[in-house]
Formats: structure tokens, C-alpha cells, sequence
């Protein structure tokens, strides 16, 4: 995958592998990719269970082997009530 273009379902097929890997470290955190945008950088994700700086951070990381301006933000549905 190219550093200068990433496309959005390249960018969720390659999340997808290794969110459903053993190399996902994080068992208690369940990611649901919700999208890429291509003009910030950013991918958003709803998020169940556990979540804090280290998880996001990790994350992050993770996704800037593709580019190293991507961040990620967590998406909170109108539901939640602990948030």
C-alpha cells in the first residue's frame, strides 16, 4: 500500500487481518470500523469494553505504518450512557 495514497477499503481489509489475528493485543477492547477520512487522516471507530490512552495509542500506531499522520478517534453512539 502506497504511503502517498491510502484508500479506504485497503486501509479496513488490512485493519480487519489483524484485528482478527493473534498480534491483536488487546482482548478486552472490541473495535468496529466505522470509516476512513481520507482528507484528515483519520479513522473512526465504535469502541466496546476497555478503552484508555494505551489501547488508543497501540492503536495508532498500528495504523501509522501506512501513514505517519494517522490518528484515530473513538465514535460514541447517542445510546451510550456512560460516556
Amino acid at each position: 500500500m502506497s504511503s502517498k495514497v491510502i484508500k479506504s477499503k485497503e486501509l479496513e481489509e488490512s485493519f480487519l487481518k489483524w484485528y482478527s489475528s493473534d498480534e491483536y493485543p488487546y482482548d478486552e477492547t472490541c473495535l468496529e470500523w466505522r470509516e476512513w477520512d481520507s482528507a484528515t487522516k483519520q479513522v473512526f471507530f465504535y469502541v466496546v469494553g476497555e478503552w484508555n490512552q494505551d489501547i488508543k495509542r497501540g492503536v495508532r500506531d498500528w495504523f501509522r505504518q501506512f501513514h505517519k499522520k494517522i490518528t484515530i478517534s473513538r465514535m460514541v453512539s447517542g445510546n451510550d450512557s456512560d460516556d
